[in-house]
């Protein structure tokens, strides 16, 4: 399975994952606009002598999508189309509007009863 975002030879996102036990990482990164802070510091993979007991990276020349269309992308505009894209994937429209007074009890109900306890995030 492919695990990268290429776009005319340089990869500009990913996807990792890591398990351990019954839990398991997953995470993808779009690299939006150019940074400061060379990759090699950032990634393992780069570095000299690196080694991995588990499956290894595969480091591959690096584009921002600012770089790749040569202006500058907006997060906002990233994020729009994320929601977008998301929302029409589970078959249904993105729509504007505000975390309602429920909406936040029931989120801090939920750290405190179950994803914020030592049982949940010991066995997940």
């Amino acid at each position: 399975m492919e695990n990268r975002l290429v776009v005319g030879g340089r990869k500009v996102g990913g996807a990792a994952q890591a398990r351990r036990g019954k839990a398991l990482l997953y995470h993808t990164t779009l690299i939006v606009r150019p940074d400061s802070i060379p990759m090699e510091r950032l990634l393992c993979a780069l570095r000299p002598g690196y080694r991995t007991p588990a499956v290894p990276s595969h480091p591959f020349p690096t584009a921002s999508l600012s770089e790749i269309i040569g202006a500058e992308v907006p997060l906002e505009q990233v994020g729009v189309a994320a929601a977008v894209g998301i929302a029409r994937t589970c078959g249904s429209e993105p729509r504007d509007g505000v975390v309602t007074q429920d909406e936040i009890r029931r989120a801090e109900e939920l750290v405190r009863e179950k994803y914020g306890t030592e049982r949940w995030n010991r066995q997940h």
